[in-house]
């Protein structure tokens, strides 16, 4: 938001990182002041999300719950946890495979209620 300003990305404004992260600087900036404009970046990050479920090699089910993921915990979190994880239906549930033993117990402590590991 900060690089949208042309007065806080000139010249004739010095801009330090103490300023910056004051948390009165942050809330002016969220506010739009100092010239910020807002910027869409949600949208564009819900798409990136949304192609990559639809062109995973994974049953209908498994992009449905996807989906649901992405719409209940956000584009972050989707991308950070759930697009990085194989999802497969076994029997009439529907359980996943991480990468690695770190993910594998984080999404099943923190999630595990929405499906099991394979």
């Amino acid at each position: 938001m900060i690089a949208s300003s042309s007065y806080l990305t000139g010249e004739s404004f010095s801009l330090s990182l103490s300023w910056a992260l004051k948390y009165t600087t942050i809330e002016r900036i969220r506010n739009l002041e100092f010239g910020v404009k807002e910027i869409e970046t949600q949208n564009y990050l819900q798409e990136d999300a949304i192609t990559h479920i639809q062109t995973l090699n994974e049953a209908e089910k498994c992009k449905e719950i996807r989906l649901k993921l992405l719409a209940l915990y956000g584009e972050k979190v989707y991308k950070d946890w759930f697009s990085r994880i194989r999802l497969q239906v076994v029997g009439n549930r529907i359980c996943f495979k991480a990468e690695n033993k770190f993910m594998q117990d984080y999404i099943t402590s923190n999630y595990g209620q929405i499906f099991g590991s394979c």
